[in-house]
Order: C-alpha cells, then structure tokens, then sequence
C-alpha cells in the first residue's frame, strides 16, 4: 500500500467516525422563526428582501413573522418563541422614549437588530447613535429606503442574531446565502491554518499539546482535509443539495484527493530552511481550504467551475489574509506563554 492509499485510507476512516451527515442536514433543516417590527409597508418590503421573493406572503407559523407597529397589548407574546427580531424604524419620526420602550418590550434572551431608515444625516445619526450607548444596545444600522437595498445587504445584520441558525437561515433565504457561505469559509479556512500553526510551533507553546493528540490519532493532513469536506458538504447543504452520499462525495472527493499533493509540498518545503515552515504550512492549509470553499460555493450556486485565473486571484488574497492571521495568532500565543 503507497503512503497515498494509506492516508486516503486514514482520512476516509476519520470521516466516518467523526464527521455526521446528518448532523450536517439537521441543521439546514432546523425550524425558525424571525420577527420582524415596523410599519407595515415597510416591513413587508424588508420581508421581500430577505427572501428574494417579489411575490411574498406572510405565512401563520412561517420563518419570517410580522408585528406591526405602534405595539399592542399581546405583540410580546408573539415574539417570545422567535429566534431573533429585526426593528425596523423611520430615522426622523423615532425618539429615544421610543427606543427604551421597544427594549423593554424586547423579549429576554432574544437578539434584536435595529434598521433606522431615513435619508442620511450625520448630525442625526449621531444622535441614535448617542442613544443606543445610553441604552446599551448593539451599533444600529442605517439605510435610505429598504425598496432600493438588495436582499445582501440586511444578511449580516440578521444572520448573526443567531448564529447557530445561520445555514437554515441560508438555506430557505437565498439572499443570506453568500453572507453564510462567507462565514463558514473563514471560520473552517482558520481552523485549519491554527492546525498547521500549532504542528509547526515548538512543542512548549500552549494547547500544542492537546492538538498533537489529535495529530496521533488521525494524522495533520486528514484532519485538515477532513474540515474541508465538512465545510463542502455545508455548502451544499445551504445551497439546497441533499446530502446524499455518492453525489455528493462524487462532487467533493476530487478536491480532497487534490489536497494531498498541496500539502505534502508545503512540508517538504517547510523542511527546508528551519522557520519556513512556520510560516508556509498554515498559509498554504488557510489558502487552500479558502479556495477549495469559494470553488464549491460557486460550482453549488452557479452550477459552473472558476477560472484558472479566478482561482489564482482568490488564493492570492486568502494567502495575504493568512500572513496577517499568522501574525496575529503568534503574537497572541508568545503574550500568553510570557504571562504564565
């Protein structure tokens, strides 16, 4: 058996034992239920927005639910079983007197995001602003007319009320999709430059430890491939593909089996002038796992390949991106290590 077979051989065992397929669609599947407060024009534009869909219709017991304003007696029982709840509100007809009795209103334990809408102001959003710090509320957010805003633009703002929602947010409102898809690129893209940081950190530094445990176990290279087929198969999922398993591992196993070369040249590399590694190993693990997630999320949305050049100016930026995490995370690591 080749080194190849035996880690192809490795990481299939480390997927099987450690990676759920159905965790995976369970979360895309999960039920939710987001409230949206304003007028009610206003807030079935944003609804509209949000779902990509001109032809919306608020649905009893559906995702997206509306509370029309002013507030009536009974509106906060409606919201309690939400996830979270978006304030939509006009920038030149609100008050401070109106924004300390929307959050006293505001259901215990869940987030809120709050749109002002309104030609801009300086002066004027200073004083919202000014508002918000006093009531201890999260930075608002302004726009001129929700009508002329596309569905994109609200994403951050309503997928990090509940992050752990996020990929069934996605996955039933397309306009969050690109925002969702982004997050979890970065996220995995970050899990595994620290993973092959901290393969190639003296072994004293903090938590190496813990992580060649891990190493021990399932080998660097097929926990760092591991974490992009996870991420491939939640792109999938957002993007509405059942997760199926020859389908979709005929889509993805191409791309892990390509990690295996990449890889194996940043170790030889990184063996070659002491330090290098240090610094190669974890951009290339960020850089690839950055590109392999934009080509799935692209093939998944579009239905189409990238580019040889597409590809090459992607990973260009992801490795520029890594270099500054690199930093970031030693930095941080040698502070913690002097303080003990």
């Amino acid at each position: 058996m080749t080194d190849t077979d035996s880690l192809a051989k490795k990481l299939w065992n480390f997927i099987k034992g450690r990676l759920s397929w159905h965790e995976i669609q369970a979360m895309v599947d999960e039920d939710f239920k987001i409230i949206l407060v304003g007028k009610e024009d206003k807030v079935k534009a944003l609804a509209k927005k949000i779902t990509g869909n001109e032809e919306f219709q608020w649905d009893e017991g559906g995702k997206l639910s509306p509370i029309f304003l002013p507030l009536e007696a009974g509106s906060r029982e409606k919201a309690v079983d939400s996830q979270a709840i978006v304030f939509l509100l006009d920038l030149w007809q609100v008050e401070k007197e109106d924004i300390k009795s929307h959050k006293e209103w505001l259901p215990r334990r869940i987030s809120a995001s709050w749109i002002f809408e309104g030609k801009h102001d300086v002066m004027r959003k200073e004083i919202v602003r000014g508002w918000f710090e006093e009531l201890t509320l999260p930075e608002p957010v302004f726009i001129e007319e929700v009508e002329r805003e596309e569905g994109k633009t609200f994403a951050p703002y309503i997928v990090s009320l509940s992050p752990n929602l996020q990929m069934a947010m996605a996955k039933n409102f397309p306009p969050l999709r690109e925002e969702v898809a982004s997050r979890l690129i970065k996220t995995t893209s970050k899990q595994n430059l620290i993973i092959a940081l901290a393969s190639s950190m003296p072994a004293n530094i903090p938590v190496i430890g813990i992580i060649f445990g891990i190493f021990s176990v399932t080998g660097e290279t097929a926990v760092l491939t591991a974490n992009q087929v996870k991420l491939c198969l939640q792109l999938a999922a957002i993007f509405g593909r059942k997760l199926t398993f020859f389908d979709r591992m005929a889509e993805i196993l191409p791309l892990a089996g390509g990690a295996f070369g990449w890889r194996s040249i940043a170790r030889e590399i990184g063996g070659l002038i002491p330090g290098v590694g240090l610094v190669v190993k974890p951009t290339i693990a960020y850089s690839a796992t950055y590109l392999t997630g934009k080509i799935a999320c692209w093939f998944y949305e579009k239905g189409d390949k990238l580019s040889a050049s597409e590809k090459r100016k992607i990973y260009d930026e992801a490795k520029r991106e890594a270099k500054k995490l690199i930093d970031d995370i030693t930095e941080k690591w040698k502070r913690k290590d002097q303080t003990r």
